[in-house]
């Protein structure tokens, strides 16, 4: 597997890591979503009103920020191996998820989420640079958009898990049971190998020259660096947004339903979850296989395809948010909506990795985390209060709004110069697969006259740019 995953510019044991951190990136969403799959059933239990209900979200992801800055400066200066570090990060959020259902009161439940929200942070910054060390620039996107299947997914077992145990048990329950499966996973964790070449790894298993200090003057500057890249400040300026029209989604839209078209507990969670793994789980890997196919043909293609497909999502979010009286048409707008609106999940992603230097990749998404879990933070809070004093129906108006100005973001940035298209061959990769050739020309070598066999050598060497760049354009 290592040698094929060298062929195609990968580094050993990639696969491995792919599929590990969405695993983990999946469960991360299951714990984070259950709580809202059984928002009504704490409200009614913990006597809270609607804007005291969203303070374990506000609060949790006010820690988010912090931690993701901390947890990415530490793999970045080698203070920690990111392995040691992924792996106390996952153990503490499960545990903390699991603790969560002996919450009793308020306090308790914030205090939990918090510490649940603070693993989860580490984990994103370490995973998704991390990632971007295994695999050549031309395969970025299509490895996100699986990984990023691990948000849709989540979020759509989160509320299944929330709604079938919180209904039959529930709602402590069904927070206990979340946090089983995190414990499993962080036994496979340490098997994984660094990828060699990776500024991540390099400095994380202990280089000779120690940890990466940077002064103060340093460190503004790369921080400058990073956010004069308009590629980058684009991107997080439209997902910053889309964060917040989505926060109040995940956060109210059961409730929504539950109120308005009279739907049950079980109806509500069992349509969030089947909106977003039919809808948002599509999409996340339709439109991110789609932006990598057209990667060398269409410029900026990973700014033009949620631009163009936020648009219909636009339309179904209004229609969802205004006809509650029609449970059909509510419904089916939800499925369209939610398949629409993450059309940005893989391509956006991939932008914001491809325009940051690799030595920059673990403070720079770590910035883009904390900008969002600002958003991320205030958008349920800002929907509780409208709630509480304009009726939810009317609050929930927020979220179509919101999605329109991040459809002006995308067009932005498709109008921005091209980001220059990665045309290296990994160097790796190229020397074991002309090591193939140059074995095969030895073995000729001692059936043919040496003149003849050092001639065909030559004339391979020859036209090394050639095959380079046709080796470049595998898929």
């Amino acid at each position: 597997m290592d040698r094929a995953e060298s062929v195609r510019g990968r580094q050993p044991g990639a696969r491995y890591a792919l599929v590990l951190c969405t695993s983990i990136y999946f469960l991360s969403y299951v714990d984070r979503m259950a709580p809202q799959s059984v928002k009504e059933d704490i409200i009614n239990d913990f006597g809270l009103k609607d804007s005291q209900s969203a303070l374990p979200t506000t609060c949790a992801n006010a820690v988010y920020p912090i931690a993701a800055v901390i947890a990415g400066w530490m793999v970045d200066t080698a203070l920690v191996d990111c392995r040691t570090l992924l792996t106390i990060a996952l153990v503490v959020w499960s545990v903390c998820t699991a603790l969560t259902a002996f919450s009793q009161h308020l306090g308790q439940l914030i205090l939990l989420r918090m510490f649940v929200y603070a693993g989860e942070a580490a984990f994103a910054a370490i995973a998704f640079p991390l990632l971007a060390d295994f695999y050549p620039k031309r395969e970025l996107t299509a490895m996100y958009g699986i990984l990023m299947l691990g948000m849709p997914l989540g979020v759509s077992a989160g509320f299944a898990a929330g709604g079938v145990v919180g209904s039959a048990f529930g709602w402590r329950a069904a927070l206990c049971l979340c946090g089983v499966p995190g414990l499993v996973l962080s036994c496979f964790v340490p098997r994984m190998t660094l990828p060699s070449k990776s500024t991540i790894s390099e400095r994380a298993v202990g280089s000779t020259s120690g940890p990466r200090r940077v002064s103060l003057d340093d460190a503004l500057q790369e921080y400058c660096e990073i956010f004069s890249q308009p590629h980058w400040l684009v991107a997080i300026s439209g997902g910053a947004l889309l964060t917040f029209g989505l926060s109040i989604a995940a956060e109210w839209v059961t409730v929504y339903y539950i109120r308005y078209a009279d739907s049950s507990l079980e109806e509500a969670t069992l349509m969030m979850s089947l909106r977003t793994l039919f809808g948002a789980g599509l999409a996340t890997l339709l439109f991110s296989r789609l932006a990598q196919h057209y990667s060398m043909s269409i410029q900026n293609i990973n700014f033009l395809v949620p631009a163009v497909f936020t648009i219909p999502g636009v339309a179904f979010a209004y229609i969802e948010n205004n006809t509650p009286q029609h449970k059909s048409i509510m419904y089916s707008a939800a499925f369209a909506g939610s398949f629409f609106q993450y059309s940005f999940n893989g391509p956006m992603t991939a932008v914001m990795m491809q325009a940051i230097r690799p030595e920059l990749r673990g403070r720079a998404f770590s910035a883009w985390l904390a900008i969002q879990r600002i958003f991320d933070m205030v958008g349920p809070l800002a929907a509780g209060i409208a709630s509480d004093h304009v009726g939810l129906r009317t609050a929930m108006q927020i979220i179509w709004m919101v999605l329109l100005a991040t459809d002006l973001c995308w067009w932005a940035g498709y109008m921005l110069t091209p980001l220059k298209a990665d045309q290296e061959v990994d160097k790796q990769a190229a020397t074991t697969y002309y090591s193939l050739l140059f074995e095969a020309s030895e073995a000729k070598d001692s059936r043919c006259a040496g003149v003849a066999a050092a001639s065909e050598k030559s004339h391979l060497c020859g036209n090394l740019g050639q095959k380079t760049h046709e080796y470049a354009s595998v898929p």
